[in-house]
């Protein structure tokens, strides 16, 4: 029962997390010409017929115009009403970023007008916030059947499309109102038929039979699926033809599209027939429709972009796991994310920051992975570094599970996933060491479908070469690109190791496009444009014209190596190179284990001679005590013993004397009784002296025995004293030997100069001395040659599980695979490409087919940024999670408004720590860390501290004063500053507030005095010799100053330089201008703006050299963190002020429309 219970607290969990993002539409631009958005309207052209703006602007060379068109634009504040209403409540909405618009549906239409018919969307919220009304959140499943419905819907609009549909003018009446300026309508006519048996159920009466051909639409539709089929499970070992025609990946046969150009008619009809079906008429008023142009190559044109334009890209990632949890266990990273915090409670927690010992004790020789990333030897991990990657591999390396890793911004996240890295990939090649032969990893008959005009096959790995599979997921695109970038970058390999690192460069660098690559050892993937260009570039290569300039695909590469065949003494000896490496560093390792062993008990052992040289001294004081008291007691004996003697000798005379029988005769018995008398009197005399004798001699001798065992406690003492002294002594060789040859990476004999204690201790590196890192290095560049030797010595047979595994990778695999199947491939993959990439936008879609703990490593980045949703999907299908991130930096943007969250989850009844707008990603996993440490609330309450799992500290980005600037308001001093680099610097000034307290009157939070002033310090800096394309961010919090600042700086710094704060979240830059806006009287964004650390901390933290700022001073410094800002930087004179603009160009004309 309690195993049910938990399951459904689970699963309950997810499904109101579905429900929340069936209810977070993406935003629709709003209309704006100049960014290629045009609303539609009735009597104008659209942008496909003539006559309209746009094309009298060319597309570009080789390019054409592809446009998407949102029908039944709303406010997304429309639903957030509509929620209200139906829930009640009033809770406040803390999100001051909940705006925008969203749209019905969407879909894409070529420069000719005609419906690109696989782009068609639908808005789950639209429909979700219909069925709020009806059937209502009371009904059982009342937010099921979204997709049942949209598919049948999508028959109606490509009926349009085709012109099929009939669409007729309506008459104005009370309910009717214009689409886009019309009153049209669809006609209700009668088909009977296929149609009226599948809308008819799902939509009612209007939509059944709307016109004649539409079931052939669906039908259609329906048929565009993979023609391929999968065997029935037979396999034989016949060889098959699996090269399929080298096109390069060329798309697959022509674009889909209607057969009518579509007209406003056709758009208000469809939108008023989807705001109908959906029943949102009134409540959303979706009348309006915007259309998007853009340019795409022509060789594209017609094609689907594949994205969703509307929805939530996890909801049905969500339905499936929810799904998954009502039935089965999950796996325990799944199961531990979604742990309550009342089942936390009690639960011991290390605090890192103030039991350094604890950190130390992580960090133990025995404890650090094997190998290590290829970095420069003398720039190892540092303290807080190597205790995260340690704990990982100890916690996660033979189990499943999850740890969280707290990384403020510049504390080296991408530098210790990358030994994580290097750790796994070792790991696996310890099990590659144990093959005879690479043919031996695969077990089992290789499965087989055939497709079309080609047949592919796959084997199966052994089970003990699987959950090394490592996936970087991110909600951030910016992130993943990043790290699959640097990762095969010749770039991130220190220049000593760059001869000896190889993993297919030639591949890396088709992946890279051309620049300098070490190997193929990661990819972004993610969506279904990112893997078609990954095939493209890595199996199938560049033309064969340009493969002598460029390189050959991996499809080539592996028919070359198989061409030259198999050598098993060559395999052997890579084998035997690794095994060699491994022992070296296992050496190195116990040696080192040995020193920290010293160093651990050296303390304990000085403790240890200590307490028995006193206890020598207490057993020799307890033994002269004894000497006196023992000689006196002897003496005593002796002196008894000789006053013994007189009576004893007496007696003995007397008794020789004893009167006979004559005697007694005749003295008549006197002479008896006299000798009687006298006898009596000597025994008892003798019987004192013996008494006083054995007395004396008794307590002699418990002398002597308290003697002798004072002498052997004594004697013992000594030898505990010499064992203690010469321990202590092999303790001290040992480690004046380890001082002698690792001096600095032992701990406490950090080089501290003018640092602090702890400072020093964060920055330093134990046990990571040149020698034992090399080692490391060494073994993980052994590991990468035992990989590639195990790639090239089994060609044959990976080039075809890699042939299937780009089908599946890229969906051309038959969607009826068996799970095993496509699991199978994967894990091929994962064997050539070790790390792979994806937002969590795309992972579902990537990973079809594969179900849970599936994946052996899933590492997510820059989880601050994510919702708690969002990795759900992720933790499912992985063993092990790494989750990365800081809460303290731009928390998840949530679209649905507080109360509307609050409401869903009092329907799913669950508890409110799981509502999105509370916590991230990051927050849910760092409650599940025991070692961690405490950081303050924004507002300094104990109740609301914040609990970061295992912290980053040593921070390598900003100079001061962005450095103390974000320790202060964020991080409550946790971070060191590592920051080690020349102050020569083209801007010589580190930083400065221009205050702007009045001017031209401001339009919103934006004021042009304020970008008058911005003009006047960007002019200045490029004066200076500043590169505004590279070396700048002009940003401000709010996006009307944006606009006016990319008004204002147009002529000078790119567009793509100018944002909001929200926008350069993981981004960073030489010199950051900082542009507040919001000021005088406009309290309110200020408020906003202050209410917690993370919009400053990451404002401030993506200045590398220097920060600039320009606003209201008096009004920014009274709140919280705005007033450490304010006392950081100094604030600029009125005769500085004066001297600048004298310097400076005159500003812009505020009316520049550049853009």
């Amino acid at each position: 029962m309690a195993a049910s219970s938990e399951r459904r607290r689970r699963a309950d969990i997810v499904r109101y997390w579905r429900a929340v993002e069936m209810f977070s539409p993406q935003k629709v631009e709003k209309a704006s010409p100049p960014r290629g958005v045009y609303p539609v309207e009735s009597g104008r052209p659209l942008p496909w017929e003539e006559g309209h703006p746009v094309r009298r602007r060319s597309p570009g060379r080789n390019m054409v115009r592809q446009h998407t068109v949102y029908c039944g634009v709303y406010p997304v504040a429309s639903v957030r009403d509509v929620l209200l209403d139906v829930f009640g409540g009033s809770e406040e909405d803390h999100d001051g970023r909940v705006d925008g618009d969203s749209a019905l549906l969407a879909f894409e239409v070529t420069d000719e007008g005609l419906l690109v018919q696989d782009s068609i969307t639908f808005s789950a919220c639209a429909w979700a916030t219909g069925r709020s009304r009806r059937p209502g959140p009371g009904a059982q499943g009342w937010l099921d059947g979204f997709e049942t419905e949209a598919e049948a819907c999508e028959g109606i609009v490509l009926g349009v499309g085709d012109g099929k549909v009939t669409i007729a003018d309506t008459t104005p009446g009370q309910r009717q109102r214009p689409f886009a300026g019309l009153l049209c309508e669809i006609t209700v006519g009668a088909v009977g038929g296929a149609l009226n048996a599948a809308l008819g159920p799902v939509l009612g009466d209007l939509a059944v039979g709307a016109v004649n051909g539409v079931v052939d639409a669906v039908a259609n539709r329906g048929a565009r699926g993979s023609g391929g089929s999968q065997d029935d499970g037979s396999v034989d070992d016949s060889p098959l033809d699996e090269g399929a025609a080298d096109t390069g990946g060329d798309e697959d046969g022509p674009p889909r599209l209607g057969e009518k150009p579509l007209t406003v008619r056709d758009l208000s009809a469809v939108t008023r027939w989807v705001a109908e079906q959906f029943g949102v008429t009134d409540d959303l008023r979706p009348e309006t429709i915007r259309v998007q142009c853009k340019s795409v190559a022509r060789r594209k044109a017609g094609r689907s972009g594949g994205s969703d334009f509307l929805n939530s890209f996890i909801a049905a990632d969500l339905d499936l796991v929810a799904g998954s949890l009502g039935k089965d266990e999950p796996g325990p990273a799944l199961r531990d994310y979604l742990t309550a915090s009342t089942a936390l409670r009690g639960r011991t927690r290390v605090d890192l920051k103030h039991e350094p010992g604890a950190v130390l004790a992580g960090v133990r020789p025995a404890d650090f992975p094997l190998g290590r990333w290829p970095a420069k030897t003398e720039h190892p991990l540092v303290l807080s570094q190597q205790f995260a990657v340690n704990r990982i591999v100890e916690q996660l390396a033979d189990t499943e599970g999850l740890y969280a890793v707290n990384g403020p911004p510049g504390t080296g996240k991408t530098t210790q996933l990358r030994d994580l890295i290097a750790s796994v990939l070792v790991m696996r090649a310890e099990k590659l060491s144990e093959l005879r032969r690479p043919e031996d990893a695969f077990t089992g008959q290789p499965h087989r479908w055939s497709t079309g005009t080609y047949q592919r096959s796959v084997a199966s790995l052994k089970p003990e070469l699987t959950g090394f599979e490592m996936v970087i997921a991110s909600a951030n695109n910016g992130a993943v690109e990043n790290v699959s970038k640097e990762i095969p970058a010749l770039e991130s390999v220190a220049a000593e190791w760059r001869e000896a690192a190889s993993f297919f460069p030639e591949q890396g660098r088709l992946l890279l496009d051309g620049a300098p690559s070490w190997g193929t050892l990661a990819a972004k993937l993610g969506n279904k444009g990112n893997r078609s260009d990954f095939r493209n570039k890595y199996w199938f290569g560049p033309p064969k014209e340009e493969r002598a300039e460029r390189g050959e695909g991996m499809r080539d590469a592996l028919r070359t190596a198989a061409s030259r065949g198999f050598d098993l003494m060559e395999w052997r000896e890579y084998v035997n190179r690794f095994r060699a490496a491994r022992l070296a560093v296992q050496d190195l390792r116990d040696e080192r284990q040995r020193a920290y062993e010293a160093l651990l008990d050296f303390a304990g052992s000085e403790a240890a001679v200590t307490t028995a040289q006193e206890a020598v001294v207490s057993a020799q004081r307890d033994v002269d005590a004894l000497r006196q008291p023992a000689a006196e007691a002897r003496a005593a004996r002796g002196r008894a013993q000789t006053d013994l003697v007189g009576p004893a000798g007496r007696r003995a005379e007397h008794r020789r004397h004893r009167p006979g029988v004559a005697a007694g005769i005749f003295t008549l018995g006197s002479a008896q009784r006299d000798w009687q008398v006298e006898d009596q009197l000597l025994a008892v005399a003798e019987q004192a002296a013996r008494d006083v004798f054995e007395e004396r001699t008794q307590t002699a001798a418990a002398y002597d025995r308290a003697e002798a065992a004072h002498r052997g406690v004594l004697d013992e003492a000594g030898r505990a004293l010499q064992s203690a002294e010469a321990h202590h002594a092999q303790l001290r060789a040992t480690l004046e030997a380890a001082l002698d040859r690792w001096d600095t990476f032992i701990p406490g004999q950090e080089a501290r100069g003018e640092r602090t204690e702890e400072d020093a201790r964060e920055l330093s590196s134990p046990w990571s001395d040149p020698a034992f890192t090399q080692a490391r290095t060494r073994l993980f560049l052994a590991a990468m040659d035992l990989h590639r030797a195990f790639i090239n010595g089994a060609a044959d047979r990976m080039r075809k599980n890699l042939d299937a595994a780009m089908d599946v990778l890229c969906g051309d695999a038959p969607k009826t695979l068996k799970p095993e199947v496509v699991l199978a491939a994967w894990q091929n993959l994962f064997l050539a490409l070790p790390v792979v990439s994806t937002t969590f936008a795309s992972l579902d879609r990537m990973f079809v087919g594969l179900g849970p703990r599936s994946l052996g490593w899933m590492l997510i980045d820059e989880a601050g940024q994510a919702t708690a949703q969002m990795p759900v999907g992720a933790l499912w299908r992985a063993r092990r999670s790494v989750i990365v991130g800081d809460p303290l930096q731009l928390e998840p943007v949530i679209t649905l408004p507080h109360t509307g969250q609050q409401a869903l989850r009092r329907t799913f009844g669950v508890a409110d720590e799981w509502e999105p707008s509370r916590t991230s990603a990051q927050r849910v996993a760092d409650r599940l860390n025991s070692y961690g440490t405490w950081l303050p609330a924004p507002d300094g309450s104990e109740d609301d501290r914040v609990w970061v799992g295992s912290p980053l500290r040593v921070h390598r980005r900003c100079d001061d004063p962005m450095f103390t600037i974000s320790n202060e308001i964020a991080y409550d001093g946790l971070m060191v500053h590592g920051v080690h680099r020349d102050d020569d610097y083209a801007v010589a000034r580190r930083g400065v507030w221009w205050p702007v307290s009045g001017g031209r009157a401001s339009q919103g939070k934006w004021s042009p005095e304020e970008g008058d002033c911005a003009n006047v310090i960007v002019h200045r800096l490029v004066d200076q010799g500043l590169d505004p394309e590279r070396e700048l961010f002009v940003i401000s919090p709010f996006r009307d100053v944006v606009a006016g600042l990319r008004r204002s700086l147009c002529q000078v710094v790119p567009r793509d330089r100018v944002g909001t704060v929200h926008t350069t979240q993981g981004k960073e830059a030489d010199v950051v201008l900082l542009v507040l806006g919001a000021g005088g009287d406009k309290a309110g964004p200020r408020v906003w703006a202050a209410s917690a650390p993370n919009l400053l901390n990451v404002a401030v933290s993506r200045a590398r050299r220097r920060l600039f700022v320009v606003g209201d001073h008096d009004a920014w410094r009274g709140h919280q963190h705005f007033d450490v800002l304010a006392r950081q930087l100094p604030c600029m004179s009125e005769a500085e002020q004066a001297a600048m603009r004298e310097l400076a160009p005159p500003v812009l004309a505020e009316g520049c429309r550049c853009w």
